[in-house]
């Protein structure tokens, strides 16, 4: 109550201006979402345990549409896009926020989202309510604690975020989604938080030592006189002693009987300057909970070992917020887009729509982006051991690199069959290894 609004500040100016803080946003941006956001693969099942190929691929097929064309009320981005901007405000607020708008006005499917800035959610509102509910930091509770609804002020004309005019919005058309780090929550943490005050003091110093090297950089002369000298000039100071004279670039001085040339020593940056900034970029990197070279992008007195190390723990700490960003938001907008495009018939096999009940077309595998390896060929080696092991699926593989099996099934096959329809022969490692082994044979 006391913070938010001057942290949330303080995180936009960092995210806004400094080179760390628009490196951080992209960061989680490419690896939370990525390229080409979170993969939805439904799994509807028939009767048997099967896949219902037909039903999931037309599940897949409206799913497509709507968050490529349809999504977003503005009509200005992808669902993929929407996640991206999702991030962002979590990265630097802490928190997103979206409103949900149903109704054949909305659509082709009748359901569209909207972005809301955070910062229009009223932290001032703030009250006791008669039913035994309350307001606390612009979300309204009912007795029991449950979120009744959401108190939002408008932006003016001139993006003035506190103006008069407030209004309220029920629980049911809204998506607040933050990570909760403690019980009764209700507002998003900044994840900038930690690393603001060290930020503060590192562009401090940064500011201070860029101007005395600039100073340093521009060596300045004096000349001085000797007091007892007589001297005839309007840029002598009579209070100092000081004669100053404008000197140009190379240029020689002569200089007069008494007079004599000074140099202002201005010895910077010197050899703590690097050490110290290291310091507070590996500092910065911790709070934020990323690595130090991949944040600052510098990998001077970085082993391959201790790379792979800190990869693999970044790794999991994505996928932590990858599966937080499934959960409270893309399942959730799935789910009820399935709800809506069934009651408006717009899942259809073969020109008719679905007849079965509703929930059983939810189902669904959620998978974020997935990584390059960091050994691609002893990872590589390893899902192949345990593939043929049958310790590990294909698809699992698949899944892990943030891939849809079945897209990628359906290429190999579309692949095999025009090479086949061409002519071209495909070798199975098999068949390579008994070529290999009779060259070998052959040379001895």
């Amino acid at each position: 109550r006391q913070d938010l609004t001057k942290v949330r500040t303080k995180s936009r100016d960092f995210i806004r201006k400094k080179a760390l803080g628009r490196r951080f946003v992209k960061m989680m941006r490419r690896n939370i979402v990525g390229v080409n956001g979170i993969s939805v693969i439904p799994q509807k099942k028939m009767r048997d345990g099967k896949l219902d190929e037909k039903a999931n691929d037309a599940l897949r097929k409206c799913w497509k549409d709507w968050a490529e064309n349809h999504c977003d009320l503005k009509g200005r981005s992808s669902f993929t896009e929407l996640c991206r901007q999702a991030i962002n405000h979590a990265g630097i607020d802490g928190e997103f926020i979206f409103e949900k708008f149903i109704g054949n006005e909305f659509g082709k499917y009748g359901y569209q989202l909207k972005l809301i800035d955070p910062e229009l959610l009223d932290v001032q509102k703030n009250e006791e309510l008669a039913n035994g509910g309350e307001i606390r930091l612009g979300v309204e509770y009912d007795k029991y604690g449950r979120v009744a609804g959401y108190h939002f002020r408008e932006m003016s004309f001139h993006g003035n975020y506190r103006t008069g005019v407030e209004y309220r919005i029920g629980a049911e058309k809204i998506m607040h989604c933050f990570i909760q780090e403690h019980a009764d929550q209700s507002r998003g943490i900044p994840w900038t938080v930690t690393v603001l005050e060290t930020q503060g003091h590192l562009y401090g110093f940064k500011e201070s030592a860029i101007v005395r090297s600039r100073i340093s950089a521009s060596v300045m002369h004096t000349i001085k006189t000797d007091p007892k000298m007589d001297y005839e000039g309007d840029k002598f100071d009579e209070d100092t002693g000081i004669d100053y004279t404008d000197v140009d670039p190379g240029e020689i001085l002569e200089l007069k009987e008494g007079q004599e040339l000074q140099t202002a020593n201005v010895d910077y940056p010197d050899g703590l300057y690097s050490a110290l900034v290291k310091d507070l970029h590996r500092e910065t990197a911790t709070g934020l909970g990323v690595s130090y070279s991949g944040l600052t992008g510098d990998l001077t007195d970085v082993s391959f070992s201790s790379i792979r190390n800190g990869t693999v723990e970044e790794r999991d700490e994505y996928k932590i917020l990858q599966n937080w960003l499934i959960s409270d938001f893309v399942k959730k907008v799935y789910e009820q887009f399935i709800e809506i495009a069934y009651l408006k018939s717009q899942i259809k096999i073969g020109g008719f729509a679905v007849t079965n009940p509703v929930d059983e077309y939810k189902a669904a595998i959620f998978r974020g982006r997935g990584w390059e390896w960091v050994d691609p060929h002893k990872d590589a080696k390893t899902n192949i051991d345990l593939i043929n092991n049958n310790l590990k699926s294909v698809s699992e593989t698949i899944l892990e690199m943030g891939k849809d099996p079945n897209d990628v099934f359906d290429t190999i096959a579309r692949d095999r069959a025009l090479m086949k329809e061409m002519g071209i022969e495909t070798i199975t490692e098999q068949e390579l290894a008994i070529a290999a082994g009779g060259q070998n044979e052959d040379t001895e």
